[in-house]
C-alpha cells in the first residue's frame, strides 16, 4: 500500500501533487512562499521528506474509515499537519465545513488562519503609537478609502506633527489636499480632505482629556461618540490598539465573505445591523477555533486581493 502510493506520488509532475478527491481523507501539500500571503505547491523533493507520514495517514484513513480531511504545510522546514472535520460536517447552524482547498469555505479560512498563525503573520495590527494616533489612522481610512491612501495620509500628518495636541484645521486640510507620493513613483490625491480634516481635528480635541475604559467593548462604545467615528471605525481602533478579539471590523470585504458562507443574511448591512453582524462573526471565529482579530485581518486581506472573484465567488 505505502510503497505503491509512494511510487504514484513520485511520478506526479514536480509542480503539484495531490490526492484524488475520491479518497476519504483529503490532503493538500504546500509550503509558504516568500510572501506570507501566498503558498506554493510542494515538489518531489518536499514530498520525499514526509512521504512516510503521508502514506501512513492515508492508509489509516482507508482502513479505519476516517472521514476527516487533513492539510499539510511546511513551515521553517518542518512538516505540520491540520486535521479538520469532513466537508459535509455542520460547523455552525446549517453552515458546513466544506473543503479546505475550496475557496471561501469555513475549512478554507481555518486552513489559512492555521498557516498564518504558524508563520506569525497578522499579529501586529497597530498603526499608531498611541490611542490618539490609532484613532487618527483609522479615521483617515475607512469607507470608500483605499487602505494605502488612508495610511499614506496618516503618515504625512504624523511626520509633520499634526497629530500632536489639537492641530489647526487649515493646516491639516492643506496637508491632506497635497498629492501623496507612493513608492512606485505615482501620485494620488486624498479623498474628502475638508471633511476628514474637520472630523479629525474635532476628534483629537475631544481626546485631550479622554480616559479610555478598561473594557474593550466600553472603549468601542465611547469612541463611537467621536466626530466621524462609527461602530466600524471604533471597532477598528480597539482591535488595533488592544489586539482585541471582543470586536470585529465589519466592512464590505467581511460582509461579502459572510454572505457567501451563509453567515450573514443578504439584507443585513453594517449601517443598520452592525451588532448582529459582529455577533455572528465572533461566533463563527469561536466555532473555527481562530482568534477573531486574526480571522478578521486575514479575510479582509484575502477578499481585497481576490477582487472580482470575491464579489462573485460562485461564477
Amino acid at each position: 500500500m505505502s510503497s505503491s502510493l509512494a511510487s504514484r506520488l513520485l511520478k506526479a509532475p514536480p509542480s503539484r501533487t495531490a490526492i484524488s478527491r475520491s479518497a476519504p481523507t483529503r490532503l493538500l501539500l504546500r509550503r509558504p512562499r516568500s510572501s506570507p500571503n501566498k503558498f506554493n505547491w510542494l515538489g518531489r523533493s518536499d514530498i520525499r521528506a514526509f512521504l512516510p507520514t503521508l502514506c501512513h495517514r492515508l492508509e489509516r484513513a482507508l482502513t479505519m474509515g476516517d472521514r476527516t480531511q487533513t492539510m499539510y504545510s511546511v513551515v521553517d522546514g518542518a512538516v505540520i499537519e491540520l486535521s479538520l472535520p469532513a466537508p459535509d460536517t455542520k460547523l455552525l447552524g446549517e453552515i458546513r465545513w466544506g473543503s479546505f482547498d475550496e475557496l471561501l469555505t469555513p475549512a478554507y479560512w481555518k486552513g489559512q488562519a492555521w498557516q498564518h498563525d504558524e508563520l506569525g503573520t497578522y499579529r501586529k495590527p497597530q498603526l499608531g503609537r498611541s490611542l490618539r494616533e490609532e484613532v487618527a489612522a483609522c479615521l483617515l481610512g475607512g469607507y470608500g478609502m483605499p487602505a494605502e491612501l488612508g495610511l499614506a495620509a496618516y503618515e504625512r500628518l504624523r511626520r509633520r506633527g499634526l497629530l500632536d495636541g489639537v492641530p489647526v484645521r487649515a493646516e491639516v486640510e492643506n496637508a491632506l489636499m497635497q498629492p501623496l507620493l507612493f513608492r512606485d513613483g505615482s501620485r494620488r490625491r486624498y479623498r474628502f480632505p475638508q471633511q476628514k480634516a474637520l472630523y479629525l481635528v474635532a476628534a483629537l480635541e475631544r481626546m485631550v482629556h479622554f480616559e479610555p475604559p478598561q473594557s474593550d467593548l466600553d472603549l468601542r462604545d465611547s469612541l463611537v461618540g467621536l466626530p466621524g467615528v462609527g461602530p466600524k471605525t471604533a471597532s477598528w481602533v480597539v482591535r488595533n490598539h488592544r489586539d482585541s478579539d471582543a470586536v470585529a471590523i465589519i466592512d464590505i470585504h467581511i460582509l461579502r465573505a459572510g454572505q457567501h458562507l451563509g453567515l450573514f443574511p443578504q439584507e443585513w448591512t453594517p449601517q443598520h445591523h452592525y451588532g448582529r453582524l459582529e455577533s455572528s462573526f465572533l461566533k463563527f471565529a469561536r466555532a473555527l477555533g481562530v482568534r477573531a482579530s486574526l480571522l478578521d485581518s486575514l479575510i479582509w486581506d484575502y477578499m481585497r486581493c481576490l477582487g472580482p472573484i470575491a464579489r462573485h465567488p460562485s461564477q
